[in-house]
């Protein structure tokens, strides 16, 4: 007869049905005795203590004590190896209600088993809710989603990420397992333990994020912080890279409790003695300038240092709201737009002193004009759009991007109150980098510039604009715009300049680097523009693919052994190895455990141990349960390769809006062009 406890099953598994016909519950008041007698009584009975100091209301009007003692109980008595049960089933003093019942402990063991397998609460509340029938009505159909936080908690589900009720030595823990591992990613740490009011520095940059950092850090680095990822206002620094699709790619993290300019230099500094930092061609972050100071000081000044244009724009907006005037705050504001998309110099600069002159002159505006000239006028470099041609890059969305796959997919849009979780939560982001920027290597996929790209080739193919070729250079076209009344000539240059990128136009077998046009949409947002596309095709025609030499074999090796290193680097570390035999692989687990036992000489300490073991056997039964299994095709479903069948839809009675332009057009153009005038006839 099997054991649990000193108590046989059977009499286990009578109790739990017998609770279940009752709507009751039986908690055990002796423990282990000579004469093996064991009572039980009715939960509902006793006095109700409160655990905190009564500071707060309780959630609960009423309690599961009622002040009394009921005498519904079970005496249980093992003699000759026999169960001798004496059951008082009459409870007095309370009704029979399911929500002072606790869940039955087999139904906590199965919902820890599927929260151990991977299966989200979501899915369990729902599985448990399906089955919740007039005649199957039991205590755990009331299960909500904080039985299932509290039975994380209890089995001990989350020791992995939450090694330490205290959030201080959890992350030591997790910090010193970094330092114990292959390759240490931690680059800093400066704790808050000796010193409390010195800073917390805890930056972060494991393997992969070096090589892409060394790989693609003398191009863009973009540099942003963060706040909810932690309740203690730490903020998470990130600084991402673009690689040669555009897309983003975090190569370092700075959790920081301060955003001075010396937290950011130890940064760097620890950064620089682990990792071959290029000089970056642009180094964009919003319009603080503590980072780029810090940069500075360590790396050396950038050549290009620019200001997010969604933080300029969220600045000016939140002080031209100061302007009472709403017609002329509307008109200043479609000058200030005119302005900022200005794309040659020398006009900019004579329409930024005429707008500054113009708005000075009115009393409402003036304020806004003081404040233009004194943080941004003396730094239009950074910020106007004149200045930042050809560099591909006019905000931080890649960055924002990041942080919003990090805030709203893997914290699920929920504040995260300790850090070791939002260590946990950085790090499942960061293995989602890694495994997409594998999986677009191995397999392809469509940036958003190539979708760009074929859509400006799509357009150059429908449009007809008047071309005409430099007489000084073969490779020099003019073309006149088509949006701007013909008043618009873009001067297109090709260089010979051969490149291998793989954001190219199949069609006209041309890139970037190969073509270049004075147009908003090539020198500001970086698109193969559609006048390149069609002077390609009906002026110059594609161009010609180069003769493959006898080193085209060498070269593909090349590119193979290089993308099976960066697939190496890329590759997230993992602690486990399938490869060793079971055996083997036990041994060594209880000498971990053996060795971790020895160095424990407090009681913390060993339920520090308690805590990981705990959450061992649910997890075990899961993989026992679903190990094996695999998710079949039913008969009859699609497979993966047949195409889908077309999908019934709603139509849309009701019609679409058009919208009324109501927006005031700029008048600055006009403005400046009437007064140059009025000042010749003067002169």
């Amino acid at each position: 007869m099997g054991e649990y406890g000193g108590i046989t099953l059977d009499f286990l598994a009578w109790k739990s049905r017998m609770e279940d016909d009752e709507t009751a519950h039986y908690a055990l008041k002796t423990g282990k005795r000579e004469d093996k007698r064991r009572y039980y009584e009715c939960n509902r009975s006793g006095e109700y203590k409160s655990e905190g100091s009564n500071i707060r209301a309780r959630r609960q009007k009423d309690t599961r004590k009622i002040g009394k003692r009921c005498p519904s109980t079970i005496r249980v008595h093992e003699k000759d190896d026999k169960i001798h049960v004496t059951f008082y089933r009459t409870h007095v003093g309370h009704q029979k209600e399911m929500k002072h019942i606790s869940i039955p402990q087999n139904d906590r063991i199965e919902i820890a088993q599927q929260i151990a397998g991977g299966v989200s609460k979501d899915r369990i509340l729902e599985r448990i809710q399906n089955t919740w029938t007039e005649t199957n009505n039991k205590r755990v159909h009331r299960v909500q989603n904080k039985d299932l936080i509290n039975i994380t908690h209890s089995f001990k589900l989350d020791s992995e990420v939450v090694r330490h009720k205290n959030d201080l030595i959890s992350v030591e823990s997790w910090i010193a397992e970094m330092h114990a591992s292959d390759f240490d990613p931690i680059i800093i740490h400066q704790d808050q333990i000796e010193q409390e009011s010195q800073p917390l520095i805890l930056g972060i940059s494991n393997r992969a994020q070096r090589y892409m950092l060394e790989r693609f850090g003398d191009d863009i680095n973009a540099m942003d912080s963060t706040h909810g990822t932690n309740d203690y206002d730490f903020q998470l620094t990130t600084i991402m890279v673009v690689d040669e699709n555009r897309n983003g790619f975090p190569v370092a993290f700075c959790y920081s409790s301060k955003m001075d300019h010396e937290v950011f230099v130890k940064f760097f500094e620890a950064l620089k003695s682990c990792c071959n930092v290029k000089t970056p061609k642009v180094f964009m972050t919003d319009d603080c300038s503590t980072y780029h100071n810090a940069w500075t000081e360590v790396f050396g000044s950038p050549e290009n240092k620019l200001l997010c244009t969604w933080h300029v724009m969220k600045n000016w907006n939140k002080h031209l709201l100061k302007i009472p005037d709403i017609p002329l705050r509307k008109q200043l504001t479609a000058d200030l737009h005119v302005l900022h998309n200005m794309i040659k110099e020398e006009e900019f600069e004579k329409h930024g002193q005429f707008f500054i002159s113009k708005y000075q002159k009115e009393s409402a505006t003036k304020g806004f004009i003081e404040y233009f000239q004194s943080y941004y006028w003396e730094r239009r470099k950074q910020w106007a759009l004149c200045y930042r041609k050809y560099l591909n890059i006019n905000t931080n969305m890649l960055l924002e991007t990041f942080h919003r796959i990090l805030k709203h997919v893997f914290m699920a849009g929920k504040k995260v109150r300790r850090l070791d979780k939002s260590l946990h939560h950085l790090t499942r982001t960061m293995d989602y980098y890694q495994y997409q920027r594998m999986i677009r290597k191995e397999q392809g996929f469509m940036p958003p510039k190539l979708s760009i790209l074929r859509r400006r080739h799509e357009r150059a193919l429908k449009s007809e604009f008047i071309v005409s070729q430099s007489e000084l250079s073969p490779d020099e076209w003019f073309v006149i715009s088509q949006s701007d009344d013909g008043t618009n000539t873009y001067t297109v240059i090709f260089p010979d300049l051969e490149c291998e990128c793989l954001l190219r136009c199949e069609h006209c077998n041309i890139c970037m680097k190969q073509a270049k046009c004075e147009c908003f949409d090539y020198c500001i947002k970086g698109n193969l523009c559609k006048h390149i596309h069609y002077i390609m095709m009906n002026h110059r025609g594609p161009r010609r693919v180069q003769s493959v030499d006898d080193q085209e074999e060498e070269l593909v090796i090349d590119q193979v052994e290089e993308q099976n290193t960066e697939t190496q680097l890329m590759l997230p570390t993992r602690s486990y190895s399938q490869s060793q035999d079971i055996l083997e692989q036990k041994r060594l687990l209880l000498k971990q455990v053996s060795d971790a036992l020895d160095l424990c000489s407090t009681s913390e300490q060993i339920e520090a141990i308690k805590n990981f073991i705990t959450p061992m056997k649910p997890t075990i039964l899961s993989l026992e349960k679903t190990g094996t299994k695999q998710i079949s095709t039913v008969t009859g479903s699609q497979g993966t390769s047949k195409k889908i069948d077309p999908q019934r839809r709603f139509t849309k009675v009701r019609k679409k809006k058009t919208r009324t332009n109501d927006s005031i057009v700029s008048s600055l153009r006009e403005e400046f062009f009437l007064s140059c005038k009025a000042n010749e006839s003067n002169e």
